[in-house]
C-alpha cells in the first residue's frame, strides 16, 4: 500500500479515474486512500491464520471499511469545511451497498488465490 501511495504521489496514474500527484493525496479524497494503509494492517491482523469466508467478509465490512471511511471523512470534512452530516451523506453513504458486495467478493477470491500461492511456496 505503501508503495502504491509513493508511485501516485510522484505522478503514475494510479489512483482513482487515472489521476495522480500529492494533489490527490492531501486533497479533500485523499484520507480515504491514507485510511487503506490501517485498514490492510488491521483486517491481516484480525483475519486469521485459517481462511474462512465468514470471518474474512466480517473483518473486511466491520472493521476495513468502517476505517477507511473514517480516515476519507476526516480528511474530505477538514479540507473542503463542509457540515459532519453532508461529509457523511457525500463520502460515505452513497458507497456502503457496493463497497459491502466488493468486501464479499474480495473474500471469496481470497480462497482461490491463497491456495495459489500456498502450492507455489511448497514447490
Amino acid at each position: 500500500m505503501l508503495a502504491y501511495i509513493g508511485i501516485g504521489i510522484i505522478g503514475v496514474p494510479v489512483f482513482t479515474g487515472g489521476t495522480a500527484g500529492p494533489g490527490k493525496m492531501f486533497g479533500p479524497t485523499g484520507g480515504y486512500i491514507w485510511a487503506y494503509v490501517a485498514a490492510v494492517f488491521l483486517m491481516s491482523w484480525f483475519k486469521g491464520k485459517q481462511y474462512s469466508f465468514r470471518r474474512y467478509s466480517l473483518v473486511a465490512v466491520a472493521i476495513g471499511i468502517p476505517v477507511i471511511y473514517l480516515g476519507g471523512v476526516l480528511q474530505l470534512k477538514g479540507i473542503t469545511g463542509m457540515p459532519w452530516e453532508a461529509a457523511v451523506m457525500s463520502g460515505v453513504v452513497p458507497f456502503i451497498p457496493l463497497d459491502i458486495v466488493k468486501s464479499l467478493c474480495a473474500a471469496a477470491l481470497a480462497r482461490p488465490l491463497l491456495a495459489l500461492g500456498l502450492k507455489g511456496t511448497q514447490d
